[in-house]
């Protein structure tokens, strides 16, 4: 009878246990127990653990998802505590997966393994204060995604020991530090360990990785913080990483492509590099943050498959031997701080296509051994404006305009040939080539920009020819009196005066009747007929009065830089009009300069000089 109503007393207490049970588990349907592939269980019973028959779990009618709240163990006693074994988020910190005495690496990987296969959540943020990891931590399989995330601790790893990453793998911690061991934020410290922090677990290409605010620290030689060997189509953002002797972050460096990764805000430290980009890295995208090295911030190696099309945003670089050292092709560069760099963007042999441009490039920033024309970099701090170095070559379909706005036709508008640029000098370059490779063959020299080299070399299709043309006679200048009606008769004529100091001949006479004689009330304005097409090349004219003998206002300009000429009634000055047109003449400013010429035959070359007594003078010479 005993034993009995022990049996009997046992039914009654389950009985109760489990219309308690139903009570906590409102909106649930009951279900019985039956077999289920972890995906389909929300809550399950702890391990070695059975779900009571019939009565021992139920459905979860939001998402068809069981509950198995009341279980029983291999002994037969009843356990109603609800777990998180199998579910899709769990508790590292639960003593169940980290029992006292636990490294961090165990207790994480213990969560992990409680995931099911088809992927879920780790938090570790329970696991506070300092934190030893004895081993790697593997976050799942490239099947099983596991989102991991880190607490408020200094993580200390010892050797072989590392976050193995897989695809659609999220690591995010509590704050980066700023560089620091700080008290709210995560470090993860590899005290003299070459062993990366991050590494990928699987063979080949891993995407979708997404790492976030964090501090890691490597302080052995050689040590890499983050291997993004062949990572694609992932993100690492807000991330600080200090290699003191190593590098903070690797891409590439296999026959895998490391690429469309992009990198927002992070803070990447080395001592021999910060960034580098390997082999097959290419299409990767910076924004903001910075990079740093006491030997190279970035460093592009170009190997068999080529490196390219990575791109730099606003990236703050000091402090560093060498700023980009780029052996790849089609990089982009924008806006760079650079401060305290040696050198702050070298090329090197090879380098194509690349584009650095912005606040941090300045004359003598580029170290360019490309040995090509085809890249392309300009600043805009020098105290000149923008500073165009650029060796690559520029195509222009109609013209380059220099000078303009209010600055129009200012005369230190010019064309430099920029010598040892390298260096921070001027030093003009033998010469500087303007051709013009249409047909027929011919370049023109016109507008108000100085020309400024040691030799200019005019080639045209067939032969060798140097040409000037003259700007012409003007035609008679454009009257206007401020009032209609019959009245004085008044007559201007204009003469014009180039940029390289020729003269054009007087124009022909313009007149015009005026009711009122001229003053500052009633003004005559006089405007020349030709500001366009070869005419822009005048640069001032001289407008006369009456006849070609008084001049009434001597270097007026019109147009941008308007200073203009009105009758207003002013004295007019006695005036020699030029007797011939010197808008075509060539001159020679250095004293004993001369032409070189050469026989119809080619067999007889002379240079023609002009002498004290300035007779003209030959002399032979061998021909060229």
């Amino acid at each position: 009878m005993r034993k009995v109503t022990s049996y009997a007393l046992d039914v009654v207490v389950i009985l109760i246990m489990i219309v308690i049970g139903m009570i906590i588990i409102l909106g649930l349907s009951e279900g019985q127990a039956k077999g289920q592939t972890p995906a389909q269980i929300e809550l399950a019973c702890p391990a070695n653990n059975s779900p009571l028959p019939y009565v021992g779990q139920t459905v979860d009618v939001a998402n068809s998802k069981y509950r198995q709240w009341a279980c029983y163990d291999r002994n037969g006693r009843v356990n109603m505590t609800f777990t998180n074994l199998g579910a899709t988020t769990v508790s590292a910190s639960d003593p169940e997966y980290c029992p006292s005495g636990s490294t961090f690496d165990v207790c994480v990987n213990n969560a992990i393994a409680a995931i099911p296969s088809s992927g879920g959540t780790v938090d570790a943020r329970g696991l506070s204060g300092n934190q030893q990891m004895n081993g790697s931590i593997i976050l799942g399989s490239d099947s099983k995604p596991i989102m991991l995330y880190l607490p408020t601790a200094i993580i200390t790893r010892t050797a072989n020991s590392s976050f193995k990453y897989y695809n659609g793998s999220w690591v995010e911690g509590t704050g980066n530090c700023n560089g620091g061991y700080y008290s709210n934020c995560t470090v993860i410290i590899g005290s003299l360990i070459a062993d990366s922090a991050f590494v990928s677990g699987a063979g080949s290409n891993t995407g979708y990785i997404h790492l976030a605010n964090f501090y890691v620290h490597q302080t052995a030689a050689t040590a890499v913080g983050i291997d993004f060997t062949t990572a694609i189509k992932s993100t690492i953002d807000y991330v600080s990483v200090l290699s003191d002797a190593g590098t903070a972050l690797t891409l590439g460096g296999t026959d895998s492509c490391a690429c469309y990764n992009e990198f927002r805000g992070d803070d990447f430290r080395g001592g021999l590099y910060g960034v580098k980009l390997l082999d097959t890295a290419n299409q990767n995208n910076f924004y903001g943050g910075t990079i740093w090295s006491g030997g190279t911030a970035v460093y592009q190696e170009s190997g068999a498959n080529g490196s390219g099309v990575n791109n730099f945003y606003g990236v703050d670089t000091e402090n560093s031997g060498i700023g980009y050292d780029i052996d790849g092709y089609s990089d982009m560069i924008l806006n760079p701080y650079i401060e305290s760099v040696t050198t702050p963007f070298k090329l090197e042999s090879g380098a194509t296509g690349n584009w650095i441009q912005g606040y941090g490039v300045k004359v003598g920033s580029v170290m360019d051994s490309s040995g090509n024309t085809q890249n392309f970099y300009m600043g805009f701090d020098t105290p000149d404006g923008s500073s165009g170095l650029f060796p690559r070559q520029l195509a222009v379909s109609k013209k380059i305009l220099i000078g303009g706005g209010s600055w129009g036709n200012n005369p230190t508008d010019q064309l430099y040939s920029l010598g040892n640029i390298f260096a921070g000098g001027y030093t003009p370059f033998d010469d500087l080539s303007i051709n013009y490779e249409g047909f027929p063959q011919s370049y023109g020299y016109l507008g108000h920009a100085g020309l400024d080299v040691s030799r200019l070399v005019s080639r045209d299709l067939y032969a060798w020819n140097f040409t000037t043309q003259q700007v012409g006679q003007p035609s008679a200048p454009t009257l206007a009196c401020d009032s209609s009606g019959s009245g004085i008769t008044y007559t201007y004529h204009i003469v014009g005066h180039t940029r390289s100091g020729g003269d054009t001949l007087p124009s022909s006479a313009a007149t015009i009747q005026c009711p009122n004689i001229p003053s500052a009330g009633h003004p005559v304005t006089i405007t020349p007929s030709n500001l366009t097409g070869i005419w822009s090349d005048v640069w001032s004219w001289d407008i006369l009065k009456g006849d070609t003998a008084h001049s009434l206002c001597l270097s007026a300009q019109f147009g941008a830089n308007a200073s203009n000429c009105s009758d207003i009634g002013q004295a007019t000055s006695g005036y020699t009009a030029p007797s011939r047109d010197s808008t075509g003449d060539a001159k020679y400013n250095n004293a004993g300069s001369g032409f070189h010429i050469k026989s119809p035959d080619g067999a007889h070359c002379a240079l023609i000089t002009l002498d004290n007594a300035g007779a003209i003078k030959t002399t032979s010479e061998t021909c060229w």
